[in-house]
């Protein structure tokens, strides 16, 4: 049997869920989100509005209105929505970095599956935009607040 998933928020054709760590966001059958959320909510439709990599747990927001859908991911998209992230990031930010714009460049090997920082425009490249915040540290640990501006793939664990 499938694991449950948390209703953080249920609105009119939409919910906020807590996604587990190890759930696919997309639709890939039981254990991934919209699977969970149907099941849950007993509903026969669920649609991720955006995407959490499976490593990563938290808070998502799932159409569970076929009609909103498009309404809610380009909400999402064009920011209209905001999204942030609390990261623990291993080791002690210096003192004049505690916040800051990050700019790089991305590509993703799509062979790989991965995304890797670049020194040059080439070819498949993307910007690549956060900000960031330390909230604290400890223990060789820093609990940081980030805003993507864009959303590339895995960009804050590559960031």
């Amino acid at each position: 049997m499938a694991e449950k998933i948390e209703i953080l928020h249920r609105g009119e054709g939409f919910a906020v869920v807590n996604k587990p760590v190890g759930a696919d966001s997309e639709d890939k059958g039981e254990g991934s989100v919209p699977f969970l959320v149907k099941e849950v909510l007993g509903i026969s439709y669920a649609a991720p509005c955006h995407r959490l990599d499976k490593a990563v747990g938290g808070a998502m927001l799932v159409s569970t209105d076929e009609r909103k859908t498009a309404f809610l991911c380009n909400s999402v998209k064009e920011h209209k929505i905001e999204k942030e992230y609390i990261c623990v990031c291993e080791g002690i930010f210096p003192e004049d970095e505690q916040k800051g714009i990050m700019r790089d460049i991305l590509f993703f090997d799509r062979s790989r599956k991965k995304s890797f920082t670049v020194k040059k425009e080439r070819k498949g490249v993307k910007k690549a935009l956060l900000s960031y915040r330390v909230v604290e540290e400890k223990n060789d640990l820093a609990l940081v607040e980030v805003k993507l501006m864009t959303g590339r793939t895995h960009q804050i664990r590559v960031q």
